[in-house]
């Protein structure tokens, strides 16, 4: 038998027929002619369909590999900047330790009387002791147990201070 080629040009199927008379027997051959292209027509077409559905999914694949490509991109950026504020910010902690350092050595290395203290009013230093106006009265203390005014609290329990 003959067999039609089925061809796409642009959207529009065709389908050519060779030997094709209108004549006679050669009506039933013409039928099984239509209907051999007509399933390949078919064929194709499940084809095509097939083939579009892939690639419509693999774009969405893509599509979605991209954004979340962009959202990571995003989210190490904006962990970048929390990480630089926070380099910034215990940068700018230890410098102030350090000066709360120094000025705490100052405090105790020149330490005398008439000063005031976490613990009050120095009434008389010796050495490494100071007399000192307590809220719960004069105290000698250690000038190590000692700070600079509001820098730490002063506590005593049972008349004896607690660092």
């Amino acid at each position: 038998g003959t067999s039609a080629p089925v061809t796409r040009a642009g959207g529009a199927w065709s389908v050519v027929f060779r030997n094709t008379k209108t004549s006679g027997g050669d009506a039933a051959s013409l039928v099984k002619q239509v209907e051999a292209a007509a399933s390949r027509v078919k064929d194709e077409s499940f084809k095509l369909a097939e083939a579009e559905r892939a690639r419509t999914a693999a774009l969405e694949d893509a599509r979605r590999e991209t954004e979340r490509q962009r959202q990571e991109a995003q989210e190490m950026a904006e962990a970048e900047v929390r990480r630089q504020m926070l380099a910034k910010q215990i940068a700018e902690a230890e410098v102030e330790r350090k000066r709360n350092e120094k000025a705490l050595s100052d405090f105790r290395r020149n330490l005398k009387s008439g000063d005031e203290s976490n613990c009050g009013l120095v009434v008389e230093r010796k050495g490494g002791i100071a007399y000192i106006e307590t809220m719960i009265g004069t105290k000698w203390l250690r000038i190590t147990q000692l700070y600079l005014p509001g820098m730490r609290p002063c506590r005593f329990l049972n008349g004896v201070l607690q660092d």
